[in-house]
């Protein structure tokens, strides 16, 4: 063998070896147009796992009761419905009386367990805010903060969903 073809042969080798080594085993195939970077996809919105497979809105297709220390309105249930067009929207209806519309993001985690209210007006009030999903026990639980202005008065209220 001559030294040019065993420098091509180690040069060809050297690059199957680096673009093996791109994505760990972990990442597979990323799906979506999603990129693996060191080992892992990072999924668009409203997807998660591994190869961005799973719609996130899956797990959150519940009952749950509410704990609502904004609106006056202790306890009471809301049934979360996905919308049909955009795969990152969730509507939780008949929180705060309302169907408000909530989205799911992406993060690190590839779980799909952040989300956010966007600013909504209602008529009553304005509400706005952040939350998490946890499973507890096979059960959803989503906590938000919130930041709810009715009557020219502004709340910061934590607003706790568990699943029954």
């Amino acid at each position: 063998m001559s030294f040019k073809s065993l420098h091509i042969a180690f040069f060809s080798l050297f690059i199957i070896i680096l673009s093996a080594a791109g994505c760990k085993k972990s990442c597979g195939v990323c799906d979506y147009g999603t990129a693996c970077n060191n080992g892992y996809c990072f999924c668009p919105n409203g997807y998660e796992g591994d190869s961005c497979r799973t719609l996130s809105a899956t797990k959150y297709l519940h009952n749950f009761t509410v704990s609502d220390p904004c609106s006056g309105s202790s306890t009471y249930s809301v049934y979360v419905t996905a919308d049909p067009y955009i795969a990152n929207k969730l509507w939780f209806n008949n929180l705060f009386g309302q169907a408000i519309e909530v989205d799911i993001y992406s993060d690190a985690s590839k779980q799909g367990v952040t989300l956010g209210i966007p600013d909504q007006n209602f008529g009553v009030a304005e509400v706005t805010g952040t939350g998490t999903y946890q499973s507890v026990n096979g059960f959803g639980r989503i906590t938000f903060n919130v930041d709810y202005v009715s009557g020219g008065v502004d709340r910061q209220c934590t607003v706790i969903l568990t699943q029954y």
